[in-house]
């Protein structure tokens, strides 16, 4: 198994962790503690590296929170996702909200009104600019395929 699917792993299973346990995930604490279990692993006196590493697992941490939360679009109703609430077909038990200019994982249970309200205002736009960009390539390709066929 290699190192970056090592990384995961424990990335994926500290989140999955916390949702279990409907805490609010914030990733830099998340990154701090897979940093924290790996610290003898790192140079002494070697800022450089241990940036580089930091910035690495926050990135990964980043990449992993987003595919837990975030639906697949290929599969609207989200059968094989943890995260969607039985009853519901996208309707998840945790989202990504923005809260002093970072984003957390947060349980739904501790969402405000107003937080759920501005992420379904961003669904919204999302899935209107979808629409157009999927009117855009028909038109696209609808053009392209009259041209060629002149």
């Amino acid at each position: 198994m290699s190192y970056q699917n090592i990384l995961v792993g424990e990335i994926s299973s500290l989140i999955d962790d916390l949702i279990d346990e409907k805490i609010t995930i914030d990733p830099n604490a998340v990154t701090s503690e897979i940093c924290g279990n790996h610290s003898d692993e790192l140079l002494d006196d070697a800022p450089f590296s241990t940036h580089n590493n930091y910035s690495n697992v926050r990135r990964e941490v980043r990449s992993v929170m987003s595919k837990k939360m975030d639906l697949d679009i290929n599969s609207l109703t989200n059968e094989n996702s943890q995260l969607v609430i039985i009853g519901f077909e996208c309707l998840q038990s945790y989202y990504s909200i923005k809260r002093n200019d970072s984003y957390f994982g947060v349980p739904i249970e501790e969402i405000t009104a107003e937080e759920g309200r501005q992420k379904a205002k961003s669904y919204r736009k999302m899935g209107n600019t979808c629409y157009i960009h999927a009117d855009e390539l028909d038109k696209y390709f609808d053009s392209k395929r009259d041209n060629e066929a002149a």
